[in-house]
């Protein structure tokens, strides 16, 4: 939770961390089963659940996470959002996090959650517990129809929050990095806004940053809408 990445201060989240941990890639027709992100690293300490078993739970669930890019904030707003669920011995969600995302919206982000939190398993094979990703594409039209903005275009409007940033993590007591997608109108302002971190943050944490990043006044865009995509770690001052 507090591992420091070997990364710039604020760096665009154009590889998926996951990905880098060896995720497979997900498709964009529906939720896909993947492999944990750190099971080769720990491959004797979970459970297993066979990919066709998992995919039948989340069949019976469909319609809960459809409705979750029922309600997005602008047609611009879309993307995957993978999560982490870790099941215990009988198969019953114990934890469920946005491990990443780029849908930019943490409202839809939130709504997965919920969806998520109370699902049930078959009883994994093994003793231990079961630790799976699970990918969700939301609103694939949205692909291409907004611009892309480099870490430098937003890197000083985030600099210039360091402090209300820093009262999050004190407030919260976390202190390691996270990711945000954001999208930009005319005038800087912020249309919606997604989180994501690599391991479970204190909750509210999440809600707190949006909160400040909401606030926030990007360069002007004018007519267009910008997806601006960061990796925040340390803000140092001037």
């Amino acid at each position: 939770m507090r591992t420091r990445l070997p990364c710039p201060l604020v760096a665009l989240a154009l590889l998926p961390l996951l990905a880098a941990c060896g995720v497979a890639p997900q498709a964009d027709d529906g939720p896909v089963h993947q492999r944990p992100p750190d099971s080769r690293l720990d491959p004797d300490g979970y459970a297993e659940l066979p990919p066709h078993v998992v995919d039948a739970v989340f069949a019976e669930q469909k319609a809960g996470f459809s409705n979750c890019g029922r309600n997005l904030p602008g047609a611009f707003v879309g993307g995957v959002a993978r999560l982490i669920f870790l099941l215990d011995e009988q198969g019953r969600t114990e934890q469920v996090y946005v491990a990443e995302s780029d849908v930019g919206s943490i409202d839809v982000e939130r709504c997965l959650l919920t969806a998520a939190r109370f699902m049930e398993f078959p009883v994994p094979r093994g003793s231990g517990k079961t630790r799976f990703v699970r990918a969700f594409p939301i609103n694939p039209a949205a692909r291409g129809t907004v611009t892309e903005q480099p870490e430098s275009w937003g890197y000083p409007t985030i600099r210039g929050r360091r402090d209300a940033i820093r009262q999050c993590r004190a407030r919260y007591r976390y202190d390691g990095p996270f990711h945000l997608t954001t999208f930009i109108g005319g005038r800087g302002r912020v249309l919606s806004a997604g989180f994501h971190a690599r391991h479970a943050t204190p909750e509210g944490f999440a809600d707190c940053v949006i909160r400040v990043i909401r606030e926030t006044t990007f360069p002007d865009t004018g007519d267009q809408v910008m997806k601006y995509r960061a990796l925040v770690e340390f803000l140092p001052d001037d």
